[in-house]
């Protein structure tokens, strides 16, 4: 027995919703891992003081702001 176009449309929509989901998943996992790179990237590379701390480098933070598709990520200094 064949399928009808109406169920080929469904089976395609829902096939089509969760590959984008997986996408926008993957993306997301992506934007922590590049702020988390940045943020590891301002450790290593920041000025040292003479008592050889990371003193600038501690004041940075990631703040996150939203969630999913609305997330919003800020690399920004305490101080």
């Amino acid at each position: 027995m064949g399928v009808s176009l109406d169920e080929l449309g469904v089976k395609l929509t829902e096939i089509i919703s969760e590959y984008a989901k997986d996408v926008q998943d993957d993306i997301l996992k992506r934007f922590d891992e590049t702020a988390d790179e940045i943020l590891d990237y301002i450790f290593k590379n920041c000025p040292r003081g003479d008592s050889g701390s990371n003193h600038l480098a501690d004041s940075f933070v990631k703040t996150e702001v939203g969630s999913g598709i609305n997330k919003t990520i800020y690399i920004s200094s305490k101080t």
